[in-house]
């Protein structure tokens, strides 16, 4: 005869199991920084911490800087070639819109592809004209689809209007004396 555990058994294993596994495995905590880009009442917001790379443009800039992040403070942003901006001179950044730039990158490569498939097809088998009306079509096609998508593969979010700036510290909080 079989015995099944009973649930306050079940209960008292699995609260056991639980507690032994946070005590032996250990929990790496650390405090990030992220630089959070929201437009106020949508859901939509981007995320970056420090390591990520920053495409933005300053207050009187006419060109887009690129830089990497290492540190985020309240009000200022510090990148690893030493230079800090504050939050508030970043008129524009430039956000890079992955899915874009896959389609971008596979369509082109699959224009490609194509063309010279049936251009090696047609030169194994003697067949004539090499380059096919239809083949070219086709595959310039494919090739104007994946440069439209990388010209769209970034989009520029001025800051301001719609989009703002932020930056969310989620270390632990600091800890208040009761006196």
């Amino acid at each position: 005869m079989y015995l099944y555990p009973t649930r306050s058994l079940r209960l008292l294993l699995s609260g056991i199991l639980i507690c032994l596994g946070m005590t032996i495995l250990p929990v790496k905590s650390q405090a990030q920084s992220y630089l959070i880009i929201e437009k106020p009442g949508k859901v939509k917001n981007f995320k970056l911490k420090p390591g990520s790379t920053l495409q933005y443009m300053q207050a009187g800039q006419q060109k887009f800087t690129t830089a990497t992040i290492s540190r985020l403070n309240d009000s200022v942003i510090f990148f690893n070639t030493g230079a800090h901006i504050p939050l508030n001179s970043i008129v524009a950044i430039k956000q890079g819109q992955d899915m874009m730039r896959i389609l971008g990158n596979f369509t082109g490569l699959l224009g490609v592809g194509y063309i010279s498939i049936d251009v090696f097809n047609n030169l194994i088998n003697n067949i004539g004209p090499v380059f096919n009306q239809k083949t070219m079509l086709i595959s310039g096609g494919l090739i104007v689809a994946a440069l439209i998508c990388k010209k769209f593969s970034t989009r520029t979010l001025h800051i301001g209007k719609p989009w703002r700036l932020k930056v969310i510290d989620l270390g632990n909080p600091p800890i208040l004396d009761k006196k």
